[in-house]
């Protein structure tokens, strides 16, 4: 059995352009510009409950969820304080650095050792659980 998984990337951006076609239904855009909203003002310094709470405040003055978070006010600190981990966040992204800088060594070890694009890309599969068209694109891109 084999599961196919689409994944689309949400996130906000200013430039209409580049927005993920989802953006086009509004619930969906709202979402994406309250989790962009409150990261924009982590990054400047404040703290999570604050950002939280201002980006609520322009959110419901903005008509971006209006009706949701009046209706849960009280649970989205805490709904949006659990999604949001920094530490966990840095930690995942150390990993994922971690991972593929093993699978590019693993990559230039086997081209040493004169090892065939197929079967790295077989081994790639196995050892790091990646996809046929991740290992492909892992070994096109470092060979």
């Amino acid at each position: 059995m084999e599961l196919v998984v689409t994944r689309f990337n949400i996130s906000y951006n200013e430039d209409i352009g580049k927005c993920c076609k989802l953006h086009k239904y509004k619930p969906i855009r709202d979402y994406s510009f309250f989790v962009h909203d409150v990261q924009r003002r982590l990054d400047s310094g404040e703290q999570l409950g604050a950002a939280i709470a201002k980006t609520m405040e322009y959110c419901i003055s903005h008509d971006i969820m209006r009706k949701f978070l009046l209706e849960h006010e009280q649970k989205v600190p805490a709904m949006y304080s659990l999604r949001y981990d920094a530490q966990a966040a840095r930690e995942a992204a150390m990993d994922d650095g971690r991972i593929e800088g093993r699978i590019e060594g693993a990559i230039a070890m086997a081209k040493e050792f004169s090892v065939s694009q197929s079967q790295v890309v077989e081994q790639l599969m196995k050892k790091f659980s990646l996809t046929h068209d991740q290992a492909t694109a892992a070994v096109q891109a470092n060979w």
